[in-house]
């Protein structure tokens, strides 16, 4: 389904930029990205990413059915939304203070290369989710060795805690061999280049070269940004 909604608004973006639209052409390349950068995303790309055998073996067996799926979603909501916290953390520091740390992670968002023989959206969306599923498991586990003894408390709700244990935290985390971070260089790498090629496919050339349209270089300035 989202593989089909990204490359719907490829389609419309290209189809805009070429008719001169360049309201609608930024619109579209905007909401097709965003589609692929928010599969960049982990935990948006496989629902329960701790559920191996043994999860599903205790759902089977347990009584309380309710209670066990209301744990494993508090479980999986603390962790989602610590990972996007650090996220979130880390991209802000590296603007407001450029501390070497946060730099050199978000760094990582210029890195990685142009997907070869993409054509599509389609093809995209399908890549970067592919990988996130597969990653699932990996970031979940550094978050639960970096935060579980709190993300993983029966009373710890992270999006109803008010006295900022998150905020508390995230300034403790250690830049150096850290598994976490590690991956998240990885992840912010996947994010950057995929964005990149999504906004090389919608550079759609303008058709005349004396055109005077003014939609007709819609995203051309982007063009040469990615051409450094």
């Amino acid at each position: 389904m989202v593989h089909d909604r990204v490359e719907l608004y490829v389609r419309l973006a290209r189809l805009a930029h070429k008719s001169g639209d360049e309201y609608w052409a930024y619109r579209f390349s905007a909401w097709s990205t965003h589609y692929v950068q928010d599969l960049c995303q982990p935990y948006h790309s496989k629902l329960i990413p701790f559920a191996d055998i043994g999860y599903y073996t205790k759902y089977v067996f347990t009584w309380d059915k309710k209670a066990f799926e209301k744990r494993a979603l508090q479980i999986l909501a603390n962790r989602h939304f610590a990972y996007e916290g650090f996220v979130a953390y880390v991209l802000t520091r590296s603007y407001t203070h450029h501390d070497s740390s946060s730099v050199a992670l978000a760094d990582a968002l210029r890195k990685g290369v142009l997907y070869k023989d993409v054509d599509t959206g389609f093809d995209v969306a399908q890549g970067v989710m592919g990988w996130s599923a597969d990653s699932a498991v990996e970031i979940d586990e550094k978050i639960s060795d970096q935060w579980g003894h709190i993300l993983d408390r029966e009373d710890f709700f992270l999006l109803k805690d008010k006295s900022g244990v998150i905020d508390t935290l995230l300034p403790q985390v250690k830049y150096e061999n850290n598994p976490l971070v590690d991956f998240t260089k990885k992840n912010f790498t996947m994010a950057g280049e995929s964005t990149r090629t999504m906004i090389q496919l919608m550079l759609v050339p303008p058709s005349g070269n004396n055109s005077t349209n003014p939609g007709t270089n819609h995203l051309g300035y982007l063009e040469s940004e990615l051409s450094r």
